[in-house]
Protein backbone atom coordinates (compact mmCIF):
# COMPACT_ATOMS: atom_id res chain seq x y z
CA UNK A 1 0.00 0.00 0.00
CA UNK A 2 1.32 3.62 -0.90
CA UNK A 3 1.99 6.10 1.21
CA UNK A 4 -2.03 7.95 -0.16
CA UNK A 5 -3.45 4.87 0.56
CA UNK A 6 -1.85 4.38 4.45
CA UNK A 7 -2.58 8.50 4.81
CA UNK A 8 -6.57 7.54 4.05
CA UNK A 9 -6.95 4.86 5.86
CA UNK A 10 -5.83 6.49 8.83
CA UNK A 11 -8.23 9.28 8.16
CA UNK A 12 -10.80 7.14 7.81
CA UNK A 13 -9.98 5.40 10.88
CA UNK A 14 -9.98 8.19 12.96
CA UNK A 15 -13.36 9.27 11.69
CA UNK A 16 -15.07 6.12 12.43
CA UNK A 17 -13.30 6.87 16.15
CA UNK A 18 -14.15 10.72 16.64
CA UNK A 19 -16.86 11.68 19.75
CA UNK A 20 -18.24 13.60 16.67
CA UNK A 21 -20.59 10.59 16.22
CA UNK A 22 -22.33 11.22 19.86
CA UNK A 23 -22.26 15.13 18.84
CA UNK A 24 -25.50 15.25 17.89
CA UNK A 25 -29.19 14.30 19.86
CA UNK A 26 -32.38 14.84 19.48
CA UNK A 27 -34.75 15.08 22.47
CA UNK A 28 -38.27 14.77 22.17
CA UNK A 29 -41.08 15.85 24.45
CA UNK A 30 -44.88 14.12 23.89
CA UNK A 31 -47.73 15.51 25.70
CA UNK A 32 -50.78 17.60 25.63
CA UNK A 33 -51.46 21.45 24.41
CA UNK A 34 -53.51 23.97 25.31
CA UNK A 35 -54.34 27.31 25.24
CA UNK A 36 -55.00 30.06 21.90
CA UNK A 37 -53.58 29.92 18.55
CA UNK A 38 -53.57 33.76 18.03
CA UNK A 39 -51.25 33.33 15.24
CA UNK A 40 -52.91 30.46 13.38
CA UNK A 41 -49.68 28.70 13.05
CA UNK A 42 -51.58 25.35 14.52
CA UNK A 43 -54.97 25.76 11.51
CA UNK A 44 -57.34 28.09 12.12
CA UNK A 45 -56.49 31.65 13.94
CA UNK A 46 -58.23 32.12 17.27
CA UNK A 47 -58.69 28.61 17.86
CA UNK A 48 -58.37 27.06 21.33
CA UNK A 49 -56.19 23.79 21.66
CA UNK A 50 -56.85 21.07 23.57
CA UNK A 51 -54.99 18.10 21.81
CA UNK A 52 -51.02 16.79 21.50
CA UNK A 53 -47.94 18.19 20.67
CA UNK A 54 -44.42 16.76 20.04
CA UNK A 55 -41.14 19.47 20.81
CA UNK A 56 -38.31 18.28 18.75
CA UNK A 57 -34.97 19.75 20.18
CA UNK A 58 -31.62 18.76 18.04
CA UNK A 59 -28.37 19.97 19.78
CA UNK A 60 -24.25 19.92 19.16
CA UNK A 61 -23.62 18.44 22.79
CA UNK A 62 -19.72 19.46 21.84
CA UNK A 63 -19.87 22.93 20.37
CA UNK A 64 -17.16 24.65 20.82
CA UNK A 65 -17.99 27.65 22.03
CA UNK A 66 -20.75 26.78 24.71
CA UNK A 67 -21.05 26.58 28.00
CA UNK A 68 -20.71 22.65 28.83
CA UNK A 69 -20.93 20.78 32.37
CA UNK A 70 -20.73 17.49 33.21
CA UNK A 71 -20.64 16.07 37.10
CA UNK A 72 -21.49 12.66 38.74
CA UNK A 73 -25.11 14.30 39.08
CA UNK A 74 -25.81 16.07 35.64
CA UNK A 75 -25.11 17.30 32.15
CA UNK A 76 -25.42 20.39 30.07
CA UNK A 77 -24.46 22.58 27.15
CA UNK A 78 -26.39 26.41 27.12
CA UNK A 79 -25.15 29.43 25.51
CA UNK A 80 -26.31 32.49 23.81
CA UNK A 81 -27.19 36.07 24.42
CA UNK A 82 -29.54 35.17 27.25
CA UNK A 83 -26.62 33.84 29.41
CA UNK A 84 -23.56 35.29 31.29
CA UNK A 85 -21.15 35.20 30.16
CA UNK A 86 -21.76 35.21 26.67
CA UNK A 87 -21.38 31.72 24.81
CA UNK A 88 -22.23 30.20 21.41
CA UNK A 89 -25.87 28.90 21.25
CA UNK A 90 -25.55 24.78 21.30
CA UNK A 91 -29.00 24.60 19.31
CA UNK A 92 -29.05 23.23 15.96
CA UNK A 93 -33.09 23.08 15.74
CA UNK A 94 -36.51 23.37 16.76
CA UNK A 95 -40.04 22.29 16.12
CA UNK A 96 -43.30 21.80 17.83
CA UNK A 97 -45.97 20.06 15.75
CA UNK A 98 -49.57 20.39 17.03
CA UNK A 99 -52.85 19.18 14.62
CA UNK A 100 -50.54 17.61 11.82
CA UNK A 101 -48.87 21.34 11.72
CA UNK A 102 -45.30 22.09 12.53
CA UNK A 103 -44.10 25.57 13.56
CA UNK A 104 -40.28 25.67 13.09
CA UNK A 105 -38.40 27.82 15.35
CA UNK A 106 -36.42 30.04 13.06
CA UNK A 107 -32.46 30.97 12.82
CA UNK A 108 -32.45 28.59 16.31
CA UNK A 109 -28.79 28.08 16.15
CA UNK A 110 -27.41 31.93 15.83
CA UNK A 111 -25.38 33.10 18.39
CA UNK A 112 -27.98 35.95 18.98
CA UNK A 113 -30.64 33.18 20.59
CA UNK A 114 -30.29 31.60 23.78
CA UNK A 115 -30.27 27.66 24.11
CA UNK A 116 -29.44 25.01 26.31
CA UNK A 117 -29.83 20.97 27.21
CA UNK A 118 -29.93 20.13 30.84
CA UNK A 119 -30.51 16.32 31.99
CA UNK A 120 -29.81 15.17 35.47
CA UNK A 121 -30.35 12.10 38.11
CA UNK A 122 -28.31 11.82 41.09
CA UNK A 123 -27.77 8.11 41.84
CA UNK A 124 -29.69 6.68 44.53
CA UNK A 125 -31.91 9.45 45.63
CA UNK A 126 -34.55 9.04 42.70
CA UNK A 127 -33.91 12.80 41.46
CA UNK A 128 -34.40 12.89 38.24
CA UNK A 129 -34.98 16.13 35.64
CA UNK A 130 -34.79 16.57 31.60
CA UNK A 131 -35.00 20.16 29.94
CA UNK A 132 -34.46 21.97 26.89
CA UNK A 133 -35.20 25.34 25.68
CA UNK A 134 -34.73 27.41 22.85
CA UNK A 135 -35.23 31.11 23.53
CA UNK A 136 -34.33 34.46 21.23
CA UNK A 137 -35.74 36.80 23.15
CA UNK A 138 -37.52 37.07 26.76
CA UNK A 139 -40.61 36.68 25.17
CA UNK A 140 -40.06 34.53 22.33
CA UNK A 141 -39.52 30.90 23.84
CA UNK A 142 -40.17 26.76 23.44
CA UNK A 143 -39.41 24.68 26.35
CA UNK A 144 -40.24 21.71 28.28
CA UNK A 145 -38.78 21.04 31.87
CA UNK A 146 -39.63 17.54 33.50
CA UNK A 147 -38.81 16.87 37.10
CA UNK A 148 -39.27 14.05 39.54
CA UNK A 149 -38.07 12.29 42.48
CA UNK A 150 -39.08 8.76 40.98
CA UNK A 151 -36.75 5.90 41.94
CA UNK A 152 -37.60 3.86 38.58
CA UNK A 153 -36.28 6.93 36.38
CA UNK A 154 -33.38 6.16 34.03
CA UNK A 155 -29.35 7.04 35.38
CA UNK A 156 -27.80 9.41 32.47
CA UNK A 157 -24.40 9.45 32.70
CA UNK A 158 -24.40 12.20 29.64
CA UNK A 159 -25.96 14.26 27.68
CA UNK A 160 -25.70 11.43 24.86
CA UNK A 161 -27.03 8.70 26.95
CA UNK A 162 -30.11 7.47 25.22
CA UNK A 163 -33.47 7.41 27.17
CA UNK A 164 -37.12 7.31 27.36
CA UNK A 165 -38.57 8.11 30.45
CA UNK A 166 -42.52 8.24 30.87
CA UNK A 167 -43.49 11.15 33.45
CA UNK A 168 -44.99 10.32 37.03
CA UNK A 169 -45.03 12.75 39.64
CA UNK A 170 -43.34 11.86 42.71
CA UNK A 171 -42.30 13.53 45.48
CA UNK A 172 -43.62 17.25 46.89
CA UNK A 173 -41.39 18.98 44.18
CA UNK A 174 -43.00 16.82 41.00
CA UNK A 175 -42.87 19.69 37.83
CA UNK A 176 -43.97 18.41 34.55
CA UNK A 177 -44.31 21.85 32.64
CA UNK A 178 -43.77 24.13 29.21
CA UNK A 179 -44.55 26.61 26.90
CA UNK A 180 -44.44 28.38 23.60
CA UNK A 181 -44.56 32.03 23.41
CA UNK A 182 -44.19 32.95 19.89
CA UNK A 183 -46.55 35.50 17.73
CA UNK A 184 -49.00 35.98 20.45
CA UNK A 185 -49.52 32.49 20.97
CA UNK A 186 -49.07 31.66 24.84
CA UNK A 187 -49.37 28.23 24.80
CA UNK A 188 -49.04 25.64 27.46
CA UNK A 189 -47.18 22.40 27.05
CA UNK A 190 -47.63 18.99 29.50
CA UNK A 191 -45.10 16.35 28.60
CA UNK A 192 -46.03 12.61 29.33
CA UNK A 193 -43.01 11.12 27.98
CA UNK A 194 -39.60 12.85 26.93
CA UNK A 195 -36.75 10.88 24.50
CA UNK A 196 -33.26 11.27 23.99
CA UNK A 197 -31.96 9.80 21.04
CA UNK A 198 -28.28 8.15 20.33
CA UNK A 199 -25.68 10.58 19.45
CA UNK A 200 -25.44 11.27 15.33
CA UNK A 201 -22.34 12.39 13.39
CA UNK A 202 -22.57 15.77 12.05
CA UNK A 203 -23.13 16.52 8.69
CA UNK A 204 -19.74 17.50 7.70
CA UNK A 205 -18.66 14.25 9.50
CA UNK A 206 -21.40 12.00 7.51
CA UNK A 207 -19.41 14.24 4.52
CA UNK A 208 -15.32 13.61 5.18
CA UNK A 209 -16.32 9.86 5.68
CA UNK A 210 -17.68 9.14 2.62
CA UNK A 211 -15.36 11.43 0.66
CA UNK A 212 -12.95 8.99 2.73
CA UNK A 213 -14.77 5.67 1.94
CA UNK A 214 -14.73 6.88 -1.82
CA UNK A 215 -11.53 7.01 -2.11
CA UNK A 216 -10.60 4.08 -0.35
CA UNK A 217 -12.58 2.02 -2.88
CA UNK A 218 -10.96 4.25 -5.78
CA UNK A 219 -7.51 2.96 -4.38
CA UNK A 220 -8.43 -0.64 -4.58
CA UNK A 221 -9.75 -0.39 -7.75
CA UNK A 222 -6.76 0.97 -8.90
CA UNK A 223 -4.75 -1.68 -7.46
CA UNK A 224 -6.82 -4.50 -8.57
CA UNK A 225 -6.44 -2.91 -12.31
CA UNK A 226 -2.85 -2.03 -11.93
CA UNK A 227 -2.64 -6.24 -10.89
CA UNK A 228 -4.65 -7.85 -13.88
CA UNK A 229 -2.14 -5.72 -16.02
CA UNK A 230 1.07 -6.98 -14.51
CA UNK A 231 0.02 -10.40 -15.04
Amino acid sequence: MDIKSIALSSAVLALLSTSAFADIVTETYTGTVSGTDYAGYFGTKGANLNTTFTATYVFDTNLSGAHQVTNSSYSNTYGGSGYSPHASSPAISASLLINGNTFNVPNVNQSSWSSGLYVSNVPGTGYFSAEAVVAPTSSSELFNYMYTQDPNAPILTSLTTPFTYTYLPVGVDSSNLGAFYFGGDRLSLVANTVTLTNGVPEPSTWAMMILGFCGLGYMAYRRRNTAMLAA
